[in-house]
């Protein structure tokens, strides 16, 4: 059965790096009906801004676009916006397998009601030595990058939720925190 979320759309945001498709699919409130087209160009605004997330990318990664699904019917609109900005840290590849997890919380103990993205791959300088920890600066920047995404995302009526499948609801995020710890999407990303 298709996901029906009232009010809801989803946005696949996907980039590609060394030949590899690169996929963080997000969920967003659209309470006030705003157009495809409205809530593509911010999510593009937001996550190539200069401090956003994309930016915080190596530079082998490239945009392709995003797709846009509306949730709230069977029949909701779909749409696509593409794009061809880069990441913008300039850095060797660390593997395309690495990566800073993201943790997205609703504020509630619910497992239903928390969610992660992978931000990667990652560049070599932003893994510290040890190998298995993330440069201590990349993690504060990573922490900015996503609020601000999240906050901005709110500020234009488009608050980033975390999606149940299983509860077929939305619910906002309230705190979009990187772990320290380098995640590896395993056989999402070789």
């Amino acid at each position: 059965m298709p996901l029906v979320i009232p009010q809801t759309v989803q946005v696949a945001i996907e980039m590609q790096c060394s030949g590899q498709s690169v996929y963080n699919v997000l969920g967003f409130t659209n309470a006030f009906g705003s157009s495809p087209s409205y809530i593509l160009n911010l999510v593009k605004t937001e996550w190539e801004r200069t401090n956003g997330p994309l930016k915080l990318h190596p530079s082998q990664l490239t945009m392709v676009g995003y797709h846009f699904t509306d949730l709230s019917t069977l029949t909701g609109a779909v749409s696509f916006l593409g794009s061809t900005t880069a990441g913008g840290v300039t850095a060797n590849l660390s593997t395309m397998a690495s990566s800073a997890l993201i943790k997205l919380s609703t504020g509630t103990r619910s497992r239903s009601q928390q969610g992660r993205l992978y931000h990667g791959p990652l560049g070599e300088s932003q893994i510290q030595s040890d190998g298995r920890t993330l440069e201590t600066a990349f993690v504060t920047s990573l922490n900015t990058a996503y609020e601000t995404f999240r906050v901005n995302m709110a500020a234009g009526n488009c608050g980033w939720q975390i999606l149940s499948r299983k509860n077929s609801i939305g619910t906002s995020v309230v705190t979009a925190t990187a772990s320290p710890i380098v995640a590896t999407q395993r056989r999402r990303q070789r």
